[in-house]
C-alpha cells in the first residue's frame, strides 16, 4: 500500500456559498488510488498538516458555512467535492471484519481529506461512519452535503460519548499509552470505536452485537481490544461528567453525507470553558464559534503581533 503523507502547499482564500472566508492551504493530491472502506478527524499531531492557524481557520470555516447557507435548513450545506488523500497516520492499517451492517473486511483508520468549493480547498481529517460503502484514495467525489447541529441526527448521549472518545483518546501524550494518532494500530482502534458509538451510542456499547458489530476475531484483535478498553470508559447516561468538560472544552461534530459513498464524521474542538457557554440553537452556536475564530485569526495576522497558540490536545 502506497503511504504518501501529503502536506499543504500554496495559500489560498477559501470561499463557500459565495462568501470569501479565511486563508487556508491548498493540498496536493495523493495518487495512491487505494480502495478503502474505513475512514477519519482532527487536532494538532505530528501526523497532520494542521497548525494553530489552520485549526482556527477550520473553526471559522464550518461556522460560516452554516451562516452562509440560504436554504430553509441552515444546518445542511452542499459541498462541491470531497477528496480522499490517504491515511492520516502512516503504516499498515489492521483489517477489520464487520458483520453489521453488511459483512466485509477492510483496513480501518483516519482519513486525510480536502473539501473543495470552486478553486479553494480546506484540508481536514475524518472518520468513516458508513462502513458498508466505499471510497478510493486519490479520488474526489461531488454531491456531498455537510450536516451540522441537529441535522446530524446524533443523540445527546452519542455526542457526549464521541466527545469523551475524542478528548480522551485521539491525540497521544508523551510516554503515554497508544492513542488514535500514535500509530496505525491506534488509528484502526479509534475508527472501530467511532463506528460503535455512531451506530449504537444511544444504548449499550458492545462490539459483537447491535446495529454495528465486528467478528469475534476482530473484537479479540489488538485493535478490537484497544477500542473496547476506550469504550468501557464512556458515560453510561446523558449529563455525566466527560473528559472534555473536565478540560473546559467542547466538541462540535458534523457529518459529510453522500447518497452512494461513505458518510464521514468531522470534529472541531472548541476551547471555551463549558461553564461560560450559554445554550443557544445549533446555528447560533456555530455563529458564535465563528466570531471567536475570526477574532483569533485577526489577532494572529495583525502586523507586529503574535497570537497565543491554542493549547495542544492530549
Amino acid at each position: 500500500m502506497n503511504q504518501n503523507n501529503t502536506t499543504g502547499g500554496e495559500r489560498s482564500t477559501l470561499s463557500f456559498a459565495g462568501r470569501r472566508l479565511l486563508p487556508t492551504t491548498t493540498a496536493s493530491r495523493d495518487g495512491s488510488g487505494r480502495h478503502c472502506v474505513a475512514g477519519a478527524h482532527r487536532g494538532d499531531s505530528p501526523h497532520q498538516a494542521h497548525s494553530t492557524r489552520s485549526r482556527v481557520a477550520a473553526i471559522a470555516t464550518y461556522a460560516l458555512l452554516a451562516a452562509a447557507s440560504a436554504t430553509a435548513n441552515a444546518d445542511v450545506i452542499p459541498i462541491d467535492s470531497v477528496g480522499f488523500l490517504g491515511w492520516n497516520v502512516a503504516g499498515s492499517h489492521p483489517s477489520v471484519t464487520f458483520t453489521n451492517p453488511g459483512n466485509a473486511s477492510a483496513p480501518a483508520g483516519e482519513f486525510r481529506i480536502v473539501l473543495t468549493e470552486g478553486s479553494s480547498t480546506r484540508n481536514d481529517t475524518a472518520f468513516c461512519i458508513e462502513p458498508n460503502q466505499t471510497i478510493s484514495f486519490g479520488t474526489h467525489y461531488g454531491n456531498y452535503t455537510l450536516l451540522t447541529g441537529a441535522s446530524t441526527g446524533l443523540s445527546t448521549l452519542t455526542l457526549e460519548r464521541l466527545s469523551s472518545l475524542y478528548e480522551g483518546f485521539l491525540d497521544p501524550v508523551p510516554s503515554g499509552p497508544v492513542a488514535g494518532r500514535t500509530n496505525a494500530l491506534g488509528s484502526a482502534a479509534f475508527q472501530i470505536a467511532v463506528w460503535e458509538i455512531t451506530f449504537d451510542g444511544a444504548g449499550a456499547l458492545d462490539l459483537t452485537q447491535g446495529q454495528f458489530s465486528i467478528s469475534a476475531g476482530s473484537a479479540s484483535s489488538a485493535a478490537g481490544q484497544l477500542a473496547s478498553s476506550w469504550l468501557a470508559t464512556m458515560p453510561a447516561a446523558p449529563g455525566q461528567q466527560t473528559p472534555s468538560q473536565s478540560a473546559g472544552v467542547a466538541w462540535e461534530f458534523s457529518i459529510l453525507r453522500h447518497a452512494s459513498r461513505q458518510d464521514q464524521l468531522l470534529a472541531l474542538r472548541e476551547e471555551v470553558p463549558v461553564e461560560s457557554r450559554v445554550p443557544v440553537p445549533a446555528t447560533g452556536a456555530l455563529l458564535g464559534i465563528g466570531a471567536i475564530a475570526l477574532a483569533g485569526m485577526r489577532a494572529f495576522r495583525a502586523p507586529g503581533t503574535r497570537a497565543a497558540p491554542a493549547a495542544d490536545r492530549s
